[in-house]
């Protein structure tokens, strides 16, 4: 983010913040992403103008950082500052998290890691997943996964000092809401979140046009969003002309047309091939195998439990104990196409190295530039984590199988192992049934369509941070704008230097109803 489009922003913004003699309060806890302050801050003055709340900010950037400037340009000025070195000013803060940490330490030793991920808490809260998934992260550490590395202890307790200072914080103030922008990592937003929902505190979070509202501590634990068939029954978009207006946005999907970042990597320029042509290409004879598998992994260092638990601990653990079966799977020929977003985390070398070194010929890598489409079509079975590839399996009538949880495996259109036992057990079966009915079909359209697309897609009038798309069935054209931090701070500049009240945006409206519903 150039510091001259902030500076303008901040220069340019009208919109102050009030206080309010009262005792209403929210807790706008930072993520240190400039897009995610500016929403936040936006709706934290709309509340602040209209229900005449008080805003608290926490977070661990200093005072002049050009993140705390944006939240000051609204009049966000009581700063409250997530500090480690804080630890000395308060015995009892000091006693607390040092005897936290070191019983908690020789716990997880003694327990072990998958007890560790799965169960760990911390003043009764649930934050296992979050610490390591923060850890793995960092410097590809899910190849070491050994716990009793400096960085994994430092990352601890760290985490464990922010979860008593956010709780004492939290206690001490009595909120009324808690404005959260992520629910991932050992972040402050994450655990304070999950603090919050624990002393039954309404969290409130917003993802570009969406808002999502926590009211129990399961929803942060588990999966993004819980959709069923009802809802799908009941939800207005499906409307006469969605059919058409999925193929046309499926159609460009596939030919890379498609803007946003995980779609254009995967096929953008990509070629389509048939399953005799890529043997050829690799050398192979088709009579060799009796069976083809496609597997897409996930980025190993992302968020891992973002959208919930998994039957392995992380998704390096499930690459790992795929390809040690598919190795003695010689009857099948695997196919494994590296995930688009992998050079992001440096991994893209990884996979390459490690299948290059067993040495074997039933397993092989994708070449880059062949699409994704090609090997869902002519596969005979589709495995991955619970990423969007799953789904794009189920649209065109396959039963992909998951290693974990998420917001379309509950339709009946995927196959869910219950455990690492069950995930072998269904991945050695040949004869496994992956025909889906044309009505599971048109289910997973309906789904793809209203996660994938609908949240791409938005009115002119509305404020968007990533992509907009508008679907033209007559003309048979997309339109499309994708917005990146820069373009969507210049826009609300522009928006402000005209004196317009960006807090009446329909977006922001529209917040507020959902929030004063759920009173």
């Amino acid at each position: 983010m150039g510091k001259k489009t902030i500076d303008n922003f901040i220069k340019k913004n009208f919109l102050k913040i009030n206080f309010f003699n009262n005792k209403k309060k929210i807790l706008l806890i930072d993520r240190g992403i400039v897009d995610s302050a500016i929403m936040n801050s936006i709706f934290a003055y709309r509340l602040n103008k209209t229900q005449n709340y008080n805003i608290d900010l926490a977070s661990d950037l200093s005072v002049g950082n050009d993140i705390i400037r944006i939240y000051n340009s609204f009049g966000i000025n009581k700063l409250i500052k997530v500090n480690i070195r804080k630890i000395f000013k308060s015995f009892f803060l000091f006693f607390n998290v040092n005897f936290c940490f070191i019983f908690s330490y020789l716990k997880i030793l003694f327990l072990g890691r998958t007890w560790f991920i799965n169960n760990f808490k911390v003043i009764n809260i649930y934050v296992g997943d979050l610490i390591y998934d923060d850890y793995i992260r960092r410097n590809l550490n899910f190849l070491n996964r050994n716990l009793s590395n400096f960085q994994f202890i430092k990352i601890l307790f760290v985490s464990i000092f922010k979860i008593y200072f956010l709780n004492s914080l939290i206690n001490k103030n009595k909120y009324n809401y808690v404005l959260s922008p992520t629910h991932t990592y050992a972040s402050n937003a994450a655990l304070g979140m999950r603090i919050a929902l624990k002393k039954k505190i309404k969290v409130l979070n917003i993802l570009s046009s969406r808002l999502r509202i926590y009211t129990k501590p399961f929803e942060a634990e588990k999966i993004e969003y819980i959709l069923d068939l009802k809802y799908l029954k009941d939800n207005q978009i499906f409307d006469q002309n969605w059919q058409d207006r999925f193929d046309l946005m499926m159609k460009n999907r596939y030919l890379g047309n498609i803007k946003y970042v995980t779609a254009k990597d995967a096929y953008y320029k990509k070629k389509n091939i048939n399953k005799l042509d890529f043997l050829k290409i690799l050398n192979l004879a088709p009579k060799n195998f009796k069976r083809t598998v496609f597997y897409a992994p996930h980025c190993f260092s992302d968020a891992n439990h973002k959208a919930g638990r998994l039957i392995f601990e992380d998704y390096y653990d499930q690459f790992q104990t795929t390809v040690k079966f598919a190795e003695r799977d010689k009857n099948s020929l695997w196919i494994i196409k590296i995930h688009p977003t992998s050079y992001k985390y440096k991994e893209e070398n990884l996979i390459n190295e490690l299948i290059k070194n067993k040495k074997v010929k039933n397993i092989v890598i994708c070449p880059s530039q062949y699409s994704t489409f090609s090997l869902i079509k002519f596969s005979d079975l589709v495995i991955t984590g619970r990423g969007t590839v799953g789904l794009e399996t189920a649209c065109f009538g396959k039963k992909p199988l998951l290693a974990g949880e998420t917001f379309y495996s509950k339709f009946g259109i995927t196959y869910n192992p219950l455990n690492q036992k069950d995930y072998i057990r269904k991945i050695s079966k040949y004869n496994l049934q992956t025909k889906l009915s044309k009505k599971q079909i048109l289910i997973a359209k309906k789904l793809f369509y209203l996660v994938v697309f609908k949240n791409s897609y938005t009115k002119k009038d509305k404020i968007m941070v990533s992509n907009y798309l508008r679907v033209d069935t007559k003309k048979k054209k997309l339109y499309q704008q994708f917005l990146n931090e820069d373009e969507f701070v210049r826009q609300l500049t522009k928006k402000l230097d005209r004196r317009v009240d960006i807090s009446n945006d329909a977006i922001f409206l529209n917040f507020e109803k959902i929030l004063m519903c759920q009173k």
